[in-house]
């Protein structure tokens, strides 16, 4: 069963090129493509992203792939691959150029195809595979952030396929190891409840690491600010006065103190 269908968008669209299909030859090399099937994919998390406007066209021998990325966040950045399958199975496309792979933008983009190169002396049908992969990011928490003892705080992710994995979380001071957290299994978040004893510092952050499905990716959070409660005594402070000679008291009332920061 394939582990992305639940996350897998598929537009099927049917294009034929000049008589169904083109022949290409160099040297005593010749290869016949007929085009009856483009499947244009976006393995995504959300259902605002997906893979619009495609259309293809002959050039100069080449093919020329042109394809745009649609999501709901403007700043969302993909990861982009094309397959070649025919009946022997998916091939990835090497012989290409143009915007494609890491840290492509939403938009319109295109790929050109060397086919001839790509696919030496062959004759039959083919279907191009276009992919589109939300790349890793945290969401949350911002950078510094600032949590009590004894208070939570929630990690929260998405990209490259980490919901549909396994995720080993590791708390990290700095670079420092500090122990392992557990495991997820497709969460997209962590919440860590800090202990009450924990060592007031900046610098705190998680390591999520996953399988092959993600790449065996491994990712670190922005780091947070782990703060020690503020004892009664140093919130609140009353302040007394005494004018005399008209026997009068004028207290001031008790006012709270923002937090302080005291490392240890």
């Amino acid at each position: 069963m394939n582990r992305y269908m639940n996350y897998r968008q598929t537009w099927q669209i049917t294009t034929m090129l000049p008589e169904r299909g083109m022949c290409l030859q160099k040297g005593a090399a010749t290869t016949c493509l007929f085009f009856s099937l483009l499947i244009f994919t976006c393995l995504n998390l959300t259902a605002q992203s997906s893979v619009q406007n495609v259309n293809t066209s002959l050039e100069d021998d080449k093919i020329r792939i042109k394809y745009s990325l649609k999501d709901s966040v403007s700043a969302r950045l993909f990861s982009v691959k094309l397959f070649a399958k025919t009946s022997s199975g998916s091939i990835p496309l090497t012989k290409i150029e143009g915007e494609y792979g890491d840290n492509i933008t939403i938009g319109e983009h295109e790929v050109v195809w060397d086919a001839l190169a790509e696919l030496e002396r062959f004759s039959g049908n083919v279907a191009i595979e276009v992919q589109a992969t939300p790349e890793f990011m945290f969401l949350s928490p911002k950078r510094d952030q600032s949590v009590k003892r004894g208070k939570a705080v929630t990690f929260s992710w998405y990209g490259a396929n980490s919901t549909m994995d396994q995720i080993t979380v590791e708390l990290y001071r700095y670079d420092e190891l500090l122990e392992t957290l557990g495991t997820l299994n497709q969460q997209g978040s962590y919440t860590w409840q800090v202990p009450g004893d924990m060592k007031a510092s900046d610098g705190y952050r998680i390591k999520i690491t996953g399988t092959e499905i993600t790449g065996n990716m491994a990712a670190f959070s922005p780091p947070v600010r782990v703060m020690q409660k503020i004892p009664v005594l140093y919130k609140y402070i009353g302040l007394g006065t005494i004018v005399t000679g008209a026997t009068v008291t004028v207290i001031q009332l008790l006012r709270a103190l923002p937090p302080i920061f005291v490392p240890e």
